[in-house]
This record gives C-alpha cells, sequence and structure tokens, in this order.
C-alpha cells in the first residue's frame, strides 16, 4: 500500500506542475499592442424653448488598438480589440460659414488645444490637437450656438481626426464624419449621417 500511496503523491506533485506549464503563455507570448486606429464622431444636442433655442456639438476622438493576446485553452495568439491612448491627435473640424452670424463659443476639451479658427472657402473651420487618454475616448472640442441656425435646413457638421495622417493607424478610411444637422432634427433626434452621436 505504501507504493501505491508514493505513485498517487508523486502524481499530484507531477499534474501540480504540468498543469500551468500546459495553460501558461510562452516566454515571447506578453501581450503586444499592434498599430492603432483613430475614429471621430459628432455628438449633437438641440435645447427648448423655441425662443431661446441653443445647440451644443461635441467633437469626439477614439484610438483602440489590436492586442495580441495568448489563450492558454487553445494554446494560439489572438486578436482582440482594446482602448488605448495616444498623443499629438490633431482634429480638423468644419462648419457652414453661417456660424460666424450666429453667436457661438468654442470651448477646447480636456487635454486638447483649439487655438483659433478661420472662414475659408465659405466654411467656418477650426483644429484642435491634444492627446487621448487610456480609457480610449475623450472630447476634443464643443461648440455652443446661442439663437439658432435655419431650424429645418440642415448642414453638414464635419469633424476629421488626424487628417494629415501624422498617426500610423490600422485603418486610414475611418477618420472622418460628418453629421447632417437642424435644429428640429437635433431635438427630435432625427439626425442623419456617418457620425451622428446622441449626448
Amino acid at each position: 500500500m505504501s507504493y501505491i500511496r508514493t505513485t498517487l503523491a508523486a502524481a499530484v506533485a507531477t499534474a501540480a506542475l504540468v498543469t500551468p506549464l500546459l495553460t501558461q503563455a510562452p516566454a515571447n507570448a506578453d501581450a503586444t499592442l499592434l498599430s492603432r486606429n483613430l475614429t471621430t464622431g459628432v455628438g449633437v444636442s438641440a435645447v427648448f424653448p423655441e425662443a431661446g433655442r441653443s445647440m451644443t456639438y461635441s467633437v469626439r476622438v477614439r484610438a483602440t488598438a489590436q492586442q495580441l493576446v495568448f489563450n492558454a485553452v487553445t494554446r494560439q495568439f489572438v486578436l482582440r480589440t482594446v482602448a488605448t491612448s495616444a498623443s499629438n491627435v490633431s482634429v480638423y473640424v468644419t462648419l457652414p460659414s453661417t456660424f460666424t452670424d450666429q453667436p457661438y463659443n468654442l470651448r477646447a476639451g480636456s487635454g486638447f488645444t483649439c487655438p483659433g479658427s478661420a472662414v475659408i472657402e465659405g466654411k467656418l473651420v477650426f483644429s484642435c490637437t491634444g492627446s487621448i487618454p487610456a480609457t480610449g475616448t475623450s472630447v476634443a472640442a464643443i461648440v455652443d450656438t446661442t439663437g439658432g441656425l435655419p431650424i429645418t435646413m440642415p448642414y453638414p457638421f464635419t469633424s476629421r481626426v488626424d487628417p494629415s495622417n501624422q498617426v500610423v493607424e490600422s485603418n486610414e478610411t475611418d477618420n472622418a464624419a460628418t453629421c447632417n444637422v437642424s435644429y428640429d432634427n437635433a431635438t427630435f433626434g432625427l439626425l442623419t449621417g456617418t457620425g451622428c452621436e446622441r449626448p
């Protein structure tokens, strides 16, 4: 019986040593962040009453990355998308020139600076530069308007992140967003476009 006990004890000890070896990642299997991807969107909200209507536009930027992770069960590397930080991120925003005829206020978001704006080819343009934190999302700029622009006429509010392609990305084709905005549509949630987001 002592022989059996010794064999069982040895088997248990061997299993305790082998099991982690079968499931743990090899020495070179550290999670690795691959190329980043930057995207943007436009959050729009409208406020009643009609006599003092106002609108707020939030220019949002996001950074993700593909991460190479070792799956201990399948013993294979798998890709997953994770939030990541990004520095020196530029954002280029274009609005109708009619904004210059209305009271509006441009504010930089947290971690961003927006040095100024200009009217170029009939459009109001401003740019911002800053960093996206490790959470992977940030508001680059906020535009407040009071008094309201034309109520029913939709106009494009366009945001482009990394316009000069200074950041190496896994996808360079999804850096722009255009939201077609009108006061009524924003009030009732009927915004259309490639980058419209609710606040």
